[in-house]
């Protein structure tokens, strides 16, 4: 076959100009949906008119191929007359736009004040960036004795080292699979489609919020191979809630003492909040806010917030825990300091679940892990 002068230059002109189309189209689609994704913008309303304006493919066949020249022209007379978006964009960035707006989305509905019954653990824990999978260690120290006069002239008495303790964990990665289908294009079934991430983030954080919590509901052995709670740490009773069970617990915790100190000095470690499940909510309300007797009234003082917990399902369990600022009790590592869940397109065009079930797949991650640092800031009642 001869060659014919100016043929590759023109068609690699063409090729780099198809990128550039994408990329433009790409970036003006970014509004579209994100009006797509709000309720209350009735400026784009469709998603099938989405489809259509950003891939020129009107009857929604899912055959979307701009490296084809009569095809691209086709498209952009269409598009044109239309008096939308002047290029089109082929199948691959049709997913990445969508999966973008999805992603943008699952953000906002994850940070959404509605999900706050599922962060109350935040309460709780500590919350620190992690920088890989590997194992991480948390070595807490003891506490020192008081230190001993020293003398004129006199030496200095070598200290003695205190013990130490270490937790590990390393963090997990959380996910799973949801996909955009052909005929939710079709259908224009933009419903099916909002509640897509609305209901990624509320399971992503539902499970994490199960994570940290669970901690205090499950009560499972910690660093030292002992249970969380237990009464050889005189932090565990069996006491209904009540003023005096309160009492109780406030006083065992701020008479917690370090490890290794051997003058037995009290941390002076307050609680400040009590755990209970959504039946005993009323109860500790009554404690801390409505003084109806001499305990009671001395209890509205300690100011202690009440959570009640969405999912635990035993009626007569309460815990209180100290700030994390003064004692640390949980920590929770996510990897690179990426808070969010994260979404993530699966497929190319021509492979994968677009090709074979005509259906988009994304994939939600979400990485983090988390140990007990320090039972000394917690206390648990099991009542009968």
């Amino acid at each position: 076959m001869s060659y014919v002068p100016g043929t590759y230059e023109n068609r690699l002109s063409a090729r780099m100009k198809r990128i550039t189309t994408s990329v433009d189209a790409a970036e003006k689609a970014a509004p579209m949906l994100a009006a797509l994704f709000d309720p209350n913008d009735r400026a784009v309303t469709s998603l099938r008119e989405c489809y259509i304006t950003l891939t020129g493919d009107r009857g929604v066949t899912g055959r979307v191929d701009c490296s084809d020249p009569p095809r691209l022209r086709a498209l952009l007379r269409n598009q044109e007359a239309d008096g939308r978006l002047r290029e089109a964009i082929d199948s691959s960035a049709w997913a990445n736009v969508l999966g973008a707006a999805l992603g943008r989305q699952l953000v906002r509905e994850y940070t959404d004040a509605r999900l706050a019954r599922f962060t109350v653990w935040r309460d709780l824990a500590t919350v620190v960036p992690v920088d890989s999978f590997r194992t991480q260690e948390r070595v807490r120290w003891g506490g020192y004795g008081e230190l001993p006069v020293v003398f004129e002239g006199g030496a200095y008495a070598a200290l003695t080292t205190p013990p130490t303790e270490t937790a590990t964990y390393s963090v997990t990665k959380r996910g799973g699979l949801e996909s955009v289908t052909l005929e939710m294009v079709q259908n224009d079934d933009v419903h099916a489609l909002r509640l897509i991430p609305k209901r990624l983030a509320e399971a992503a954080a539902r499970t994490l919020g199960h994570f940290v919590l669970d901690f205090l509901r499950l009560n499972l052995p910690i660093y030292d191979g002992q249970p969380l709670f237990h009464a050889s740490r005189g932090n565990l009773a069996s006491a209904p809630l009540s003023a005096a069970a309160m009492a109780a617990a406030i006083a065992a915790m701020q008479k917690r003492t370090a490890p290794g100190n051997s003058d037995g000095d009290p941390l002076g470690i307050r609680p400040r909040v009590l755990w209970v499940p959504f039946e005993m909510e009323e109860a500790g309300y009554n404690l801390f806010v409505r003084q109806q007797q001499t305990v009671a009234q001395w209890l509205h003082r300690q100011r202690l917030d009440v959570r009640a917990v969405w999912y635990w399902n035993d009626a007569n369990d309460w815990c209180v825990s100290a700030n994390p600022e003064q004692c640390p009790t949980i920590e929770v590592g996510f990897l690179h300091g990426v808070e969010e869940p994260e979404l993530f397109v699966q497929d190319l065009p021509t492979a994968g679940s677009l090709f074979a079930f005509d259906k988009l797949t994304y994939k939600i991650r979400h990485i983090y892990g988390g140990a007990v640092l320090d039972w000394r800031g917690l206390y648990k009642s099991i009542a009968p």
